[in-house]
């Protein structure tokens, strides 16, 4: 046998098949292991001396189904947090009404309009409160002033 074409014909057998895990063509049917990801021992094959793989590899990478949805999650609640206290009470009241998490923008601008309307009321009261203190103030010291 040579090394030439003839023996190069003879090579029609697969050593590597595709993972279970990693779904790269590098599982060994023989040893039964993945040469890229190390499938099936439970921890996934990773050296420092090969960072470029292990970029390749990192979180980011793929779909990140759970922790794109998580990561959405801290930002809304961030944004939410970041809100004047009036619109955060007016978006509670809308949702609790509304049995949804996110209530439409038409129940959300109700409930401000309603909180708005109770903080005015209490304005209002609040000065003639004051107003009628200060008239019954100017009435005592004109009583006092004439005796």
């Amino acid at each position: 046998m040579t090394k030439g074409t003839w023996s190069k014909g003879k090579r029609n057998t697969k050593s590597h098949g595709l993972c279970p895990r990693c779904g790269r063509r590098a599982f060994h049917n023989r040893k039964k292991t993945c040469a890229a990801c190390g499938y099936p021992s439970a921890k996934t094959r990773k050296f420092n001396w090969c960072t470029k793989a292990s970029r390749r590899k990192k979180t980011g990478t793929g779909r990140m189904r759970y922790l794109g949805r998580a990561l959405k999650r801290r930002s809304n609640r961030r944004q939410f947090n970041s809100l004047s206290p009036i619109l955060k009470k007016a978006i509670t009241d809308a949702s609790n009404e509304t049995n949804k998490r996110m209530p439409t923008k038409r129940s959300i601008q109700k409930h401000l309009r309603r909180q708005k309307n109770k903080i005015s009321q209490r304005r209002s009261d609040r000065k003639k409160f004051i107003d009628s203190l200060e008239d019954e103030v100017t009435k005592r010291l004109q009583v006092s002033d004439a005796k």
